[in-house]
């Protein structure tokens, strides 16, 4: 507002317009000032309460979603006499009380492959060359591109678990030594997960050249035997003769017979060299093979010791090319295999050492062999069972008193709010009613004691809900369960069966084409009929046939049938639903009809839940997005928004009306001003007339 010049100058009307100004528009504004922060401030409290209520229901939903799924009565005290060698814990399903005897005589391993040693992990090892590295896992090839000039350790181990996720297959470059690299490739457990080398890097040794060198002959009898791989080894025995020419000659004579190594005798020295008939699988690399050949000469002297001295150095060429050989058996350091036991005396394998499969319930870890039986002992926990079901109700019965309050009809926070109303009254009538998995002894909340007193609380009779557990624990586990794990919404609907008939093709004219939809019930096209030359025209005409029980629309060339009935009725619906005929054989513009038809798409029945997964459903239903309580935020939020909009609106006509005032109010200060100075003016020639008598 202006500030009041005239007034502050002691002159104009001499009243304080500003706070006149100031009283007259918080007057004429109260009215929507008043309602607007009623508005606000009540729903400020609907949100907050609004707030209270979706935390009170989701702590209530926790406790309910312990109870809800089959698995979650598990309640039992599972021990291993011996966990170093199998350690258990809880698995799905629900444990039966018992005692179980294993006896492990393997487990399960993956094979373990290594590729032989190199001097760098990023060389390239195929010469430049680009090269393909295929393997088969349970089956399967893959293959591993190695483009020109990067077939390295390093490469090959990231082209192989890029494909990870397909093939169960890792690997990893690890250093052996000072530049000394090996690739190591592991697959999954279980013997059928072995990896089989299909295309490995090919290996082009150098030519190693052995030679022997003896100063004289071998005694009669004596044997000299020469390893010149892993799996060659050459053995002479000594005549008469004893000079080393002779010697020589023995070995020469053995060229015929020794695949892949031609032997030469020179002047009496002897060189091995390997040729093209030689077995690479067979060998090892060059460096390898002169510290073998330096080594392996053995003389078998008789009696008397007589054997002549015999030497015997190798040497290799540069060339040639390491392979990386995981093919070999040599470089296989693990074999995939199974896992073996028996339980209870029956014999087992399993690809896997955690076994989740044999006793429901529990799962197994099979941690080492031992000839020794270890004893698995399963006992119920009814107490935690008790405890879990106690501490439900309690949450119940705490939900139950946050509603009263939020719903007081004097200060709640939702005061008789209709939805608070109606979460309280739901919720109240599935525990007054039968499960929608009743037992033939467990049907209500009453049958495991639990009842409502006069105030509408939750009281448990615990010796009854002992004695429902103690001898009807199935009953109590699929009461509030419905006996089955893992539901969603969509199990809670019952569902047509959908099946799908594309068709290929039009109609003769002179032949009928018929489907058979399900036992007794089919649909027909007569070609002479009509013009059904093509497969959409064909499919239209179908979709006009009428079958009891089943709807049928065309798309394009596809029909799609779907049955009217529900639930039971989707067994109806088969992918038999594939009999399409035609009969007659005249000539028109048609085809002959051909067909495909998908699977079934139908899900299954409608699934009971349980009290504790149809409270749980109820729950997601309320607390789901866009949901009802997500519903009621967003009216709070609009009735905020509407409010603030208001006051948008009321604050404008408010700058609006002091404005008015005020310039009404400055106008009359102004004219008050004017007169109060003619006022000051006709006093001042009034006193200045003559004969003024101013006594």
């Amino acid at each position: 507002m202006e500030i009041d010049f005239l007034n502050s100058l002691q002159v104009g009307s001499k009243m304080d317009t500003k706070k006149l100004v100031s009283d007259l528009v918080s007057a004429e504004i109260y009215p929507k000032q008043s309602s607007i922060d009623k508005v606000k401030k009540e729903t400020e409290t609907h949100i907050s309460g609004l707030g209270t209520l979706k935390s009170s229901m989701q702590t209530l939903l926790s406790n309910f979603q312990n109870l809800d799924d089959n698995r979650e009565f598990n309640f039992s005290t599972i021990s291993s006499n011996n966990s170093n060698v199998v350690s258990v814990e809880t698995g799905s399903g629900v444990a039966t009380e018992g005692n179980h005897s294993l006896v492990v005589s393997a487990l399960a391993q993956s094979e373990i492959l290594a590729t032989n040693t190199f001097s760098s992990s990023s060389a390239d090892q195929n010469n430049g060359s680009a090269a393909d590295f295929v393997f088969t896992v349970n089956g399967t090839q893959h293959t591993v591109s190695l483009s020109a000039g990067a077939a390295s350790l390093d490469k090959l181990a990231e082209g192989i678990n890029e494909i990870k996720s397909t093939t169960g297959v890792t690997a990893q470059v690890v250093s052996t030594g000072t530049d000394q690299y090996r690739l190591l490739l592991e697959g999954t457990s279980g013997s059928t997960n072995d990896i089989t080398i299909n295309t490995d890097l090919g290996s082009t040794y150098a030519s190693t050249a052995v030679t022997l060198t003896a100063d004289n002959g071998i005694a009669n009898g004596e044997t000299v035997a020469i390893a010149l791989d892993a799996n060659t080894t050459i053995t002479v025995t000594g005549s008469s003769t004893s000079n080393a020419s002779d010697l020589a000659a023995l070995f020469t004579a053995k060229s015929a017979t020794t695949t892949g190594w031609d032997i030469t005798n020179t002047a009496g020295v002897v060189t091995f060299t390997k040729n093209a008939d030689y077995v690479t699988a067979n060998s090892v690399d060059a460096q390898t093979a002169v510290s073998m050949a330096n080594s392996a000469i053995t003389i078998t002297p008789v009696s008397p010791a007589s054997a002549s001295t015999v030497s015997m150095s190798a040497s290799h060429s540069g060339a040639g090319n390491l392979g990386f050989d995981l093919n070999l058996s040599s470089n296989q350091l693990r074999a995939a295999q199974d896992a073996s036991f028996t339980i209870n005396g029956l014999a087992v394998t399993r690809s896997t050492n955690k076994i989740t499969d044999i006793i429901s319930g529990v799962t197994l870890n099979l941690n080492a062999t031992s000839d020794t039986a270890t004893n698995i002992t399963i006992n119920r926990d009814l107490d935690l069972a008790k405890t879990t079901i106690k501490s439900t109700v309690d949450a119940v019965n705490q939900f139950d008193s946050t509603l009263k309050k939020l719903s007081d009809s004097v200060d709640g926070d939702l005061a008789n709010d209709s939805t608070v109303i109606q979460i309280k009254n739901k919720i109240k009538q599935l525990f007054y009613s039968e499960s929608s998995k009743p037992g033939t002894n467990i049907k209500t909340m009453t049958d495991l004691g639990i009842t409502y007193d006069k105030f509408g609380t939750l009281l448990v009779d615990d010796s009854k809900l002992d004695s429902a557990m103690a001898s009807h624990f199935d009953e109590v586990k699929d009461f509030f369960s419905g006996g089955t794990d893992d539901h969603t919404d969509f199990d809670l609907e019952d569902k047509s069966a959908i099946s799908g008939v594309t068709l290929s093709g039009g109609l003769n004219s002179a032949d009928t084409a018929t489907i058979t939809i399900a036992s007794g019930v089919t649909i027909s096209v007569d070609g002479s009929a009509g013009t059904y030359d093509t497969a959409a025209k064909l499919a239209e005409a179908f979709a006009a046939q009428t079958a009891s029980g089943y709807t049928i629309t065309a798309i394009g060339d596809e029909l799609i049938i779907k049955t009217t009935a529900t639930g039971a009725s989707v067994s109806e619906l088969s992918p038999s639903i594939n009999t399409v005929t035609t009969s007659g054989g005249g000539s028109a513009t048609g085809t002959a009809v051909t067909f495909s038809a998908n699977d079934n798409t139908a899900g299954s029945d409608g699934l009971t839940r349980g009290l504790a997964g149809d409270i749980t459903t109820l729950l997601d239903e309320y607390l789901a997005y866009n949901g009802t309580l997500d519903f009621m935020q967003s009216q709070f939020d609009g009735f905020i928004e509407q409010a603030e909009l208001d006051q948008s609106k009321l604050d404008e006509r408010k700058e609006s009306i002091e404005e008015r005032y005020t310039k009404q109010f400055s106008a009359m200060n102004k004219v008050m001003e004017e007169m109060n100075a003619l006022k000051e003016y006709l006093d001042q020639q009034l006193e200045n007339l003559p004969n003024n008598n101013k006594d």
